[in-house]
């Protein structure tokens, strides 16, 4: 159903949008406008300020949610007694397969409200159960607590009677996708499901996400983002884990000794962000290990566009191609 390494756009790695000063795409000007609000405000930056101040000073805003969605609230448990909370999206319509969610926030910040109507709207247009799991944050919880919460979560979903639960049927596809953190974790679980022999991931769908724990790549100095600068960046692996753990592949999926097997990858990338290019190269990776690959880079995007997805044009286009991809997975 997909090509390996197909790519959009310009590519990742070309002078104009690669990442380097005075060659790059202009901002897309609905993220501009965003962007400008932002500091029109006076939001400080990541890491200058307590992580409870920074948890509810980055809160996401109310925003409009997609109708025709049902909404249930749920809990997985954990296996030290534990339990991971959950929330469920249900489109009104018969389900094709079942979308494990993982926020981003830098494994800090975020909470099931803020990723809700990006949730609601993948349920929308996929038709499928999004299954959007409240992990573990750090510094209280650090690694690898939100990577065990992530596959109690992928665990429980995968059992036939449970898919039924969620959707209906019992052998809808199951999917991992996440933004950021999420999509770190997400590109984790593929790790760990081919390791254990399961659950079987028909698509990790990885936006912007961190696949390399290295602050001391030439990547990190190669422009200064008006979103998620390197300082930023360093803080929140500071909180998460520590340096003598980062070459783990549960934190550096894209350090992994080997990539075959790995479930097929939808990977997006935006050109004002550091991490794009570390997303390129694990797709690379990928493809060279014959794991099907599809690349989507916006040059003139920036770091967590994609759930901007009720404000702007371009988070509507990303996230219709990435909802084309579960698509055409599901009919495969």
């Amino acid at each position: 159903m997909f090509r390996p390494s197909v790519r959009t756009g310009c590519g990742s790695r070309c002078d104009e949008c690669s990442g380097r000063q005075g060659g790059m795409m202009p901002i897309d000007p609905e993220l501009k406008a965003l962007v400008e609000a932002m500091k029109a405000v006076g939001m400080p930056k990541i890491g200058t300020i307590p992580v409870d101040m920074a948890r509810a000073l980055f809160r996401v805003p109310p925003l409009p949610v997609q109708d025709g969605v049902s909404v249930e609230e749920g809990a997985v448990p954990r296996g030290d007694g534990g339990a991971v909370p959950i929330r469920i999206y249900r489109p009104e319509k018969t389900m094709r397969g079942i979308i494990l969610y993982y926020h981003g926030g830098g494994w800090v910040i975020g909470t099931l409200d803020d990723i809700d109507p990006t949730a609601r709207h993948i349920a929308a247009e996929t038709g499928c159960a999004v299954v959007s799991v409240d992990y573990r944050l750090a510094p209280e919880h650090r690694f690898p607590a939100a990577v065990d919460d992530a596959w109690a979560a992928l665990e429980w979903a995968a059992p036939p009677e449970q898919r039924r639960a969620l959707a209906g049927v019992e052998n809808v596809p199951l999917f991992v996708m996440g933004d950021s953190a999420g999509g770190n974790l997400a590109a984790a679980l593929s790790i760990l499901a081919r390791d254990a022999g399961g659950p079987d991931i028909a698509m990790q769908l990885l936006l912007y996400p961190v696949t390399e724990g290295e602050s001391d790549m030439p990547d990190m100095d190669a422009f200064v983002p008006p979103l998620l600068e390197k300082e930023e960046i360093i803080w929140f692996f500071d909180q998460y884990i520590a340096p003598e753990l980062r070459q783990d592949p549960r934190f550096s999926p894209g350090r992994v000794r080997d990539c075959a097997g790995l479930a097929p990858a939808f990977i997006v990338t935006a050109g004002y962000d550091l991490l794009a290019a570390q997303a390129a190269r694990f797709g690379d990776r990928l493809s060279a290990a014959g794991v099907p690959v599809t690349l989507r880079h916006h040059p003139e995007a920036v770091h967590g566009f994609m759930t901007t997805v009720p404000l702007t044009s371009i988070g509507q286009r990303a996230m219709s191609e990435a909802v084309a991809a579960i698509n055409g997975a599901v009919k495969g």
